[in-house]
């Protein structure tokens, strides 16, 4: 948690702190077509289309067979992803030299993108070795996994948060299922992966002059939402008479909550983060007995544009008005109604909940006896997927009393 609150303003300033960077690690033409056509006779002629990550597009053709090899050699050159004689790389750690107070020596082995090593005259694999000087802070970070990127002089440390999503965006997840003292193995797969792709970026917060500590991975497609900006868009939506209720910053992600000024236990939440495979959402929710059962949920991914942000908000305020017309009236208790919750809750915390003379209830006043009794802390999944099922039971006992009817 980064922080929590009641203020705007607070919560604008601190969204702040989350708000990641982005820089480009590999970038590369996405399609490449080139074509020979021959007759009996011989060569008719040759084309060679290319697109970038931009969508711009370059063709050259000809009618000789030498001029076509040297566009293919040339084509070659451009979408080499590392150029020879650059500094960029792959980095593993080797080594600690000297450790002081404030900063550290330390070696690293650094691979150069689908070529990590060359072999001997004695028939060994031989690898460039680098040394850096590194602050406290920037040792730290390049430590976490001890596997990083160089890229035009910077340094990407892959962070223990940030490895799964790395791991999974090149498809070599497996080079960070073991973070043991030598990672070498772990970093000739990631110069061979990285080597193979065709563009990518890295997404950082945190950074000093030198280190970027990378997050996430993501692609062409991916669609950065300054934080600041889509919170300040999305709570101009916000309908009239719905008041700031509460804010709090997660470490990524930021969710702020708006309470009806007329019916005080209905709330419409956003909630963000800029990281990918996060989505965006607006949702409307019942607060009952301290749980925030959710209403309806529209959701946003970052992926090519992320849209209009004001169809975010469509049919939030009109689901809020169904469930205070909802005619719960004949909802009566049976042990089936709460199966469902208490598979969430699991056999042990089941157990102690009590729910003798749930029969005698109806209505809303049985709805909250029953999440009084089985609502309790727990991991956030579990609280999500327990939030849902109270759901899920309200929705039946509506359901039911419109087949009545």
């Amino acid at each position: 948690m980064v922080a929590t609150g009641k203020n705007l303003d607070d919560f604008l300033q601190s969204v702040e702190k989350i708000q990641t960077k982005q820089a480009q690690i590999a970038q590369n033409h996405t399609v490449v077509d080139a074509r020979i056509e021959y007759e009996p006779d011989g060569l008719v002629g040759w084309s060679i289309r290319t697109e970038n990550e931009t969508g711009a597009v370059k063709q050259k053709r000809g009618r000789k067979y030498d001029t076509f090899i040297q566009e293919l050699q040339n084509l070659d050159k451009k979408e080499k992803l590392f150029q020879p004689g650059t500094d960029d790389a792959v980095l593993c750690y080797r080594d600690t030299t000297l450790q002081k107070n404030g900063g550290s020596v330390s070696n690293w082995f650094a691979l150069e993108p689908g070529f990590p090593f060359w072999i001997g005259d004695d028939g060994q694999p031989k690898f460039n070795i680098i040394q850096l000087t590194l602050k406290d802070w920037e040792y730290a970070r390049m430590m976490e996994t001890q596997l990083a990127f160089r890229k035009d002089g910077i340094l990407y440390p892959v962070t223990r948060a940030g490895a799964q999503n790395v791991g999974s965006f090149l498809d070599c997840s497996s080079a960070f299922k073991s973070l043991d003292d030598c990672q070498l193995g772990s970093a000739i797969l990631l110069s061979e992966k990285i080597a193979k792709t065709a563009n990518m970026q890295v997404l950082y917060r945190e950074s000093s002059p030198k280190v970027r500590p990378v997050l996430a991975a993501c692609g062409r497609t991916y669609v950065h939402i300054p934080l600041k900006e889509f919170f300040q868009e999305a709570i101009g939506y916000i309908p009239a008479l719905w008041a700031l209720d509460s804010w709090e910053i997660m470490d990524f992600e930021a969710t702020i909550r708006f309470r009806s000024v007329a019916e005080p236990r209905y709330l419409i939440c956003i909630n963000a983060g800029d990281l990918p495979g996060k989505a965006v959402s607006v949702s409307s929710a019942v607060d009952i007995e301290g749980c925030q059962i959710p209403i309806r949920v529209n959701k946003l991914n970052h992926r090519g544009s992320i849209g209009s942000i004001q169809d975010l908000f469509i049919g939030i305020e009109v689901s809020v008005d169904a469930w205070q017309h909802m005619d719960l009236s004949s909802a009566g208790y049976s042990p089936k109604v709460t199966s469902g919750i208490m598979r969430v809750l699991g056999k042990k915390r089941a157990s102690k909940v009590n729910l003798d003379g749930l029969g005698s209830l109806t209505g809303w006043k049985l709805i909250h006896e029953i999440i009084r009794r089985t609502y309790q802390k727990l991991p956030q999944k579990q609280k999500t997927d327990l939030a849902f099922e109270y759901q899920k039971m309200i929705l039946r006992f509506a359901a039911d009393k419109m087949s009545d009817q």
